[in-house]
């Protein structure tokens, strides 16, 4: 008689598990998903802290332009800086 496999530790979650080939399919894939997640909040988080950064530069340089009387104006692929009237 054919005894079954001993309980193995998953390398993923440090679970023990009878059939450990069937687990780790399982356990890839949602420890796959699970780094999906974390990479896109930390994407966020990098485009949030970039986009802050660029508005206060943007004040910054507007500041600056209203001191010497002059006027930003962005356009696509484009910064113009003009005397104000």
């Amino acid at each position: 008689m054919e005894q079954p496999p001993a309980p193995q530790v998953c390398p993923y979650c440090a679970d023990i598990s009878g059939d450990l080939e069937a687990h780790l399919e399982v356990c890839r894939a949602a420890t796959e998903a699970d780094w999906q997640k974390q990479v896109a909040a930390a994407r966020d988080l990098l485009r949030e802290d970039e986009q802050k950064r660029m508005r206060a530069c943007l004040e910054e340089i507007r500041a600056v332009c209203a001191k010497y009387r002059l006027s930003l104006d962005i356009e696509p692929a484009r910064v113009v800086l003009r005397p104000v009237d």
